[in-house]
C-alpha cells in the first residue's frame, strides 16, 4: 500500500473507534481546517526544487526511521 492509502486507513480505523455524537465536532474541525486555512494546507505554491524533494520522499519513504528522529531533523 501507498502511504497515503496508509494514512486513509489509519484514518477510517481511528474514525470508526469514534462515538457517534463526536463525529459531527470532527468534521465541522476538518471543515474549519480546510476553509479557513486552505492556504496553509495547499501545497500548490512549491518550487521546483520543493517538488523533487517531495518526489524523492514519495519514493523512498525511509518506514525505518522513527518519529522521534524526524522531529529532531525538523528542529521540532
Amino acid at each position: 500500500m501507498s502511504v497515503i492509502e496508509d494514512t486513509k486507513q489509519l484514518i477510517i480505523e481511528k474514525l470508526d473507534s469514534v462515538p457517534a455524537e463526536k463525529l459531527g465536532s470532527i468534521l465541522n474541525y476538518v471543515e474549519f481546517l480546510s476553509a479557513e486555512h486552505y492556504g496553509w494546507l495547499d501545497p500548490s505554491p512549491l518550487t521546483e526544487r520543493e517538488r523533487e524533494l517531495v518526489q524523492e520522499a514519495l519514493d523512498d519513504p525511509r518506514p525505518d526511521v522513527p518519529d522521534s528522529e524526524v522531529r529532531k531533523m525538523l528542529g521540532m
